[in-house]
């Protein structure tokens, strides 16, 4: 004889509501609060949330504020020497072989911060080593061509060992500023983008030995060619 209980089972398997060989059961309704949720379905997979989507990998070297951080080189306007040559028209044969100089994918160096160093090294002048006194005024030391003071060469005053290791040869005066630049960038790099302590190691080995004033000077000579100090 079949209960009221069976009939209440019957009623619910074939309406749907009660799965008994998959286990599964229909949750708990307002109209029918007293039905079980037992259900072995799988979920279905969340959307993907565009908010939590990862950033897009970005290559350091073609954003904007790292590259001036890092003191790279920038694409001046035509004319960008003639801050330059306002203060030093002796260099105005060697504005065009800087900018070449520093877009040198291993130096990779603000050109007017090459320029800025020139003019403290050698005054724009080949043949000549500048040293200044305290006060920042220059005096000028002539050499031969075969080197200066202490055996450096050229415009940026490279030591030949220098220029062996870049590469270059120190007496032509392209490949000088070359070299310079490539030197430079390396110091920058390894003082992790520090300029006063790059500058100071590019001239006495290391920050501690630079000569006084050193890299202030060309800090400053920087900054009056438009350059940032970060």
């Amino acid at each position: 004889m079949l209960t009221v209980a069976g009939a209440i089972v019957l009623a619910l398997i074939f309406s749907g509501r009660l799965s008994v060989g998959g286990l599964s059961f229909q949750g708990f309704t307002a109209s029918n609060p007293f039905s079980p949720t037992v259900s072995t379905a799988k979920p279905k997979p969340k959307a993907a949330n565009p908010i939590n989507k990862p950033p897009p990998v970005v290559n350091p070297t073609t954003v904007g504020a790292k590259s001036l951080r890092n003191y790279g080189y920038i694409k001046l306007s035509s004319n960008w020497g003639n801050r330059i040559t306002a203060n030093q028209p002796q260099a105005a044969p060697y504005i065009a072989m800087i900018d070449k100089a520093c877009s040198d994918s291993i130096a990779n160096l603000d050109p007017r911060l090459l320029a800025a160093l020139v003019y403290r090294e050698s005054n724009y002048n080949q043949t000549n080593a500048v040293a200044r006194s305290r006060d920042g005024k220059p005096m000028t030391i002539s050499f031969s061509s075969n080197g200066s003071l202490g055996h450096a060469i050229g415009l940026t005053q490279l030591l030949q060992s220098t220029a062996d290791n870049l590469h270059v040869d120190p007496y032509d005066n392209y490949q000088n500023l070359l070299g310079g630049a490539r030197f430079l960038r390396g110091l920058i790099n390894q003082y992790n983008n520090g300029l006063w302590n790059a500058l100071s190691a590019y001239n006495g080995g290391t920050p501690s030995n630079a000569a006084p004033g050193y890299a202030d000077f060309i800090i400053q000579w920087y900054k009056t060619y438009g350059g940032t100090v970060y």
